[in-house]
C-alpha cells in the first residue's frame, strides 16, 4: 500500500508580461549587487538578503504551484483590467499606510523601497497566493495571504503599523492578482506607493 499525495486543484495560471519580468529582473540584479556590500554597508546588505530570500522563495513556490505563460503583448480589454486593478491596489495600499520609510546607505531610501516592492509581490502574490489557491480555493487564499502579509509587516516594522489596514491592502492585492492572473498591477501599485511614501525622506 503506497501513500499518494495529490494537490486538490490544478496549477494556478499566471501570465508574465514585459513589465513584471523587467521589474523582477532589475530588482533581483540590484539586490544581488547590494548584498555584496556586507563589509561596507552590513545593514543594507542584510536587508538585500531578505529581499533576495523573498524573491527566490516566491519563484520556487511559483514553480511548484503555478502554470505560467509569457505574453509580451496585451489587448485593450486586458490592459483596462490591469489599469483598473492597479488603481485599486494603489488606493488600498495608501489607505493601509503600509510603508514605513527605509533607512538606506549609498542608495536612496526610495530606490530600495521601490525594489523591495517587487520582491514582496513575487513572494506573497506569485508564490504564497498561488500555492494557497491550489489548496484552498480563491477566496480563502486571498484571506490567508493577506493575513500572512500583515504578519510579515508586523515582523519587519513592529507595532507602529496598523495591521488591520495592511490586511485590507493585502486582500486587494491578492484579489487583483487572482482576477488579472498577472503580477503587473500589484508590482506597479506597490512600487508607486513605496516611492510616494519614501521619496520625501530622501530629498531632505
Amino acid at each position: 500500500m503506497s501513500l499518494e499525495i495529490r494537490l486538490p486543484r490544478e496549477k494556478f495560471n499566471v501570465t508574465w508580461d514585459a513589465l513584471s519580468i523587467f521589474s523582477v529582473v532589475v530588482s533581483l540584479l540590484c539586490f544581488l549587487w547590494i548584498s555584496t556590500w556586507i563589509d561596507y554597508a552590513p545593514d543594507l546588505a542584510s536587508k538585500s538578503m531578505l529581499a533576495l530570500n523573498l524573491l527566490f522563495a516566491g519563484l520556487v513556490l511559483g514553480s511548484f504551484f503555478v502554470k505560467h505563460s509569457i505574453d509580451y503583448g496585451i489587448d485593450k480589454r486586458e490592459f483596462m483590467k490591469v489599469v483598473l486593478y492597479f488603481i485599486a491596489c494603489v488606493v488600498a495600499i495608501m489607505l493601509g499606510g503600509a510603508v514605513i520609510p527605509h533607512e538606506a546607505i549609498e542608495i536612496r531610501a526610495w530606490q530600495f523601497a521601490v525594489l523591495i516592492a517587487a520582491a514582496e509581490e513575487v513572494f506573497f502574490r506569485y508564490g504564497v497566493t498561488s500555492m494557497l489557491v491550489n489548496f484552498m480555493g480563491e477566496i480563502p487564499a486571498v484571506i490567508m495571504s493577506a493575513l500572512l502579509f500583515s504578519v510579515y509587516h508586523l515582523a519587519v516594522y513592529g507595532e507602529t503599523v496598523d495591521l488591520a489596514l495592511i490586511f485590507v491592502g493585502g486582500l486587494v492585492l491578492a484579489y487583483a492578482f487572482i482576477k488579472t492572473r498577472r503580477l503587473t498591477p500589484c508590482i506597479l501599485a506597490h512600487m508607486l506607493v513605496n516611492f510616494l511614501a519614501t521619496y520625501p525622506y530622501s530629498i531632505t
